[in-house]
């Protein structure tokens, strides 16, 4: 959440099928930053307590990329 206030930067990097046992290359999609939005929550069948956070990416992805990866 302070990651702007303290001067680093957040990367997204995602994979485009984490099952593919060959492929595990990670693609760059750009610079991100948190929307502020934090919800708190205990994760399911534990006691464990986890964050989710929202971000929002500095730059869209472009179509062609997007298409790629959910594709």
């Amino acid at each position: 959440m302070n990651a702007q206030k303290n001067g680093t930067d957040l990367c997204l990097f995602v994979r485009k099928n984490k099952d593919d046992k060959i492929s595990k290359e990670f693609y760059y999609l750009g610079r991100m930053f948190a929307t502020g939005n934090v919800k708190e929550f205990i994760m399911p069948n534990t006691t464990k307590k986890a964050v989710e956070i929202q971000y929002s990416l500095l730059e869209p992805v472009r179509d062609g990329i997007y298409d790629y990866l959910v594709g």
